[in-house]
C-alpha cells in the first residue's frame, strides 16, 4: 500500500511559474516583463533539447525536462498576454492627462476600505468609463480620497461593488509597469450617477436584511460580529472588536474565507445528499450555492480567493480523493491567475494558497502523529490544523501589521468548536431573512438569538487573548521566519523523498 500523505506536486511546478510571471507582469516593469519572457523562452528550449537528447535513456530526466518545459511554455504564455495588457494600459490616454484635474465617471470593483497605515485615506478599486463627460476605453485604476470631513468619509464609503459615480480627481501615473492606468486622488465627496447591477443591488438588500435581524436579536457586540463571521460584512463591528480580533491572530474570521465557502457549501451539499440527490443533482447544487454566495458576498479579489480555496476545501475533506487535493490547487492557481492576474501582488491570496498548500501537505502527518501519542482524533485535527495555519502566514501576517500573535494557536483552537456552527446556523438565518416574511424573519431571528451564546465566547476568547501583551514586534518575527524556512526546507525534502519512493 502506497504511502498515504504521498503529494501529487506535478503541477506545483507550471503554478510556481504563473505566479512569478505574474508578478512580474502586474508588479514590476515593462522590460523586467520582456527579459522574464526571453527567458522563459531560452529555458524551454533547453529543456525541448534535453527530451531530444535524454529522453530514452533517463526517466527522471524526462520527467524533469517534461514539467520545465510544461511551466516555462505556461509562463511565456501568460507573459505574452500581460504584455499586451501593459501595452495597453501604458497606451490610455488618460495617462496623458497626469497631473490634471478630470471629472471622470468609475465604476466601484471592490468595496472601499480605510487604509490601514493612514486612517484619513480611503482607497478603491474601480473601473473608468468616462473622462470630462467623453467616453474612454474601460480601465483599472485605483482612486484615492481623504475621510477629512464627514461628507467625503461617508461620500466614497457609502459607494458599493458595480455602483457607478462621478467626481473630479487629480491623474497621476502609477510608479512602475502594471495593470492599472492611473491613480485617482479625489478632490471632494462623488456624485451617485447610476445604480449598481441588479445582482449587487440583491446582494446588499440580504445583507441589510441580515443585519437589521442581528441587530434586533443580538446585543451590540455580537450583533456586529455575526455579518462579519458569516458574510464578511463588518459594517456594524466594533472598532474594539476588530483590534482584539487582530491582536488574537483571530482577523481571518472577519472576512469571507475558503473556510466560509466549505462550510456553507458543504452543508448544502450534505443536505442534499441526506435527501437522496444524485451525484450530478449534488454538484450541480453545490456549484450553484457557490455562485450565489459568492455574489452575495460580493465578487472581490478576496471572495475570489476564498471561492477558489473553498473549493479546494472540499476536494480535500474527501479522504478517497486527497490526493488530487495539491493538483486541484495548483490548477485553480493557474486559472485564477490568468484570469485575474493582479491576484500575484495580493497578500491575502498568497495567505490564502500558502495556508492551503500547508494544511493539505503537512496537517494530515502532524495529525496521525499526535493521535499516535494519545491525542483524541478531533483534538489533534483541531491542534495540526491551527498549528500549520499560523506557522505558515504568520510571517506574512508579521510583514503587513508589524506584530505577530503569540496566543493566535491558542484562540483559534478556543473557537474552533464554535464557529462552524455559528456560520451554518447564520447562513441559514440570512436565507430566511431574505424572504422579508413574517414567519421567515421570526424564525431567522430563533436562529440568529440561538448563537449568541456561541458569539459571546469568541468575543471572550478575543477580549482575554488579544491584550495589548498579546502581540510582539515584527522584528523577532523574522527569526520565527528563518524557522518557518528551516522546517519548510526539511518537510519538502521529505515530501520529495516520498514521490521518490
Amino acid at each position: 500500500m502506497g504511502d498515504p500523505h504521498r503529494l501529487d506536486l506535478r503541477l506545483a511546478v507550471p503554478a510556481t511559474a504563473s505566479w512569478l510571471i505574474s508578478w512580474i507582469g502586474v508588479g514590476a516593469t515593462r522590460g523586467l516583463l520582456v527579459a522574464s519572457i526571453l527567458a522563459a523562452i531560452a529555458l524551454s528550449g533547453g529543456a525541448a533539447l534535453l527530451l531530444v537528447s535524454r529522453a530514452g535513456r533517463d526517466r527522471r530526466a524526462r520527467a524533469a525536462a517534461t514539467t520545465v518545459l510544461a511551466a516555462a511554455g505556461l509562463a511565456i504564455g501568460v507573459g505574452v498576454a500581460l504584455l499586451i495588457r501593459v501595452d495597453r494600459a501604458e497606451a490610455h490616454p488618460v495617462r496623458q492627462l497626469a497631473g490634471g484635474a478630470v471629472l471622470v465617471v468609475v465604476s466601484a470593483t471592490e468595496d472601499p476600505k480605510v487604509s490601514a497605515a493612514n486612517p484619513e485615506l480611503v482607497w478603491m478599486r474601480a473601473r473608468l468609463h468616462l473622462v470630462d463627460g467623453r467616453a474612454v476605453r474601460p480601465a483599472d485604476v485605483i482612486v484615492f480620497a481623504s475621510t477629512r470631513g464627514a461628507d467625503a468619509r461617508s461620500g466614497w464609503l457609502d459607494l458599493r461593488v458595480g455602483q457607478r459615480a462621478r467626481g473630479l480627481v487629480t491623474v497621476a501615473i502609477p510608479d512602475g509597469g502594471g495593470l492599472v492606468v492611473a491613480q485617482l486622488s479625489a478632490r471632494g465627496p462623488p456624485t451617485v450617477v447610476g445604480a449598481a447591477p441588479a445582482h449587487h443591488r440583491l446582494s446588499e438588500s440580504v445583507r441589510e436584511r441580515f443585519r437589521r435581524v442581528c441587530a434586533t436579536s443580538l446585543g451590540h457586540r455580537a450583533a456586529g460580529l455575526l455579518p462579519g463571521l458569516v458574510l464578511g460584512d463588518t459594517s456594524m463591528s466594533e472598532p474594539s472588536v476588530d483590534e482584539e480580533f487582530r491582536r488574537a491572530g483571530l482577523t481571518h474570521l472577519l472576512a469571507v474565507s475558503g473556510a466560509n465557502f466549505a462550510l456553507i457549501v458543504g452543508a448544502a451539499v450534505l443536505l442534499i445528499a441526506v435527501c437522496g440527490g444524485s451525484i450530478r443533482v449534488t454538484v450541480a447544487m453545490g456549484l450553484a450555492v457557490t455562485a450565489g454566495f459568492a455574489v452575495l458576498v460580493q465578487l472581490s479579489a478576496s471572495v475570489i480567493r476564498a471561492s477558489i480555496m473553498g473549493g479546494i476545501g472540499l476536494l480535500a475533506m474527501g479522504a478517497a480523493r486527497s490526493r488530487a487535493a495539491m493538483p486541484a490547487l495548483a490548477g485553480a492557481v493557474i486559472v485564477a491567475l490568468v484570469l485575474w492576474p493582479h491576484l500575484a501582488v495580493d497578500v491575502g491570496f498568497a495567505m490564502s494558497v500558502a495556508a492551503t498548500a500547508a494544511l493539505i501537505a503537512w496537517s494530515p502527518p502532524l495529525r496521525d502523529r499526535l493521535v499516535d501519542r494519545g491525542l483524541p482524533h478531533g483534538v489533534a485535527d483541531a491542534l495540526a490544523m491551527s498549528t500549520v495555519a499560523f506557522v505558515v502566514t504568520a510571517p506574512l501576517v508579521a510583514v503587513i501589521s508589524g506584530q505577530v500573535s503569540w496566543t493566535a494557536v491558542l484562540a483559534n483552537i478556543a473557537v474552533a468548536p464554535v464557529i462552524p456552527l455559528v456560520t451554518v446556523l447564520g447562513a441559514v438565518a440570512m436565507t430566511l431573512s431574505a424572504a422579508d416574511l413574517s414567519a421567515t424573519t421570526a424564525l431567522a431571528s430563533v436562529l440568529v438569538a440561538a448563537c449568541e451564546p456561541a458569539l459571546w465566547w469568541v468575543l471572550g476568547v478575543a477580549r482575554f487573548l488579544g491584550g495589548p501583551w498579546a502581540a510582539i514586534p515584527a522584528a523577532p518575527s523574522w527569526l520565527l521566519l528563518i524557522g518557518v524556512g528551516v522546517v519548510g526546507a526539511r518537510a519538502v525534502r521529505r515530501s520529495l523523498a516520498r514521490l521518490r519512493s
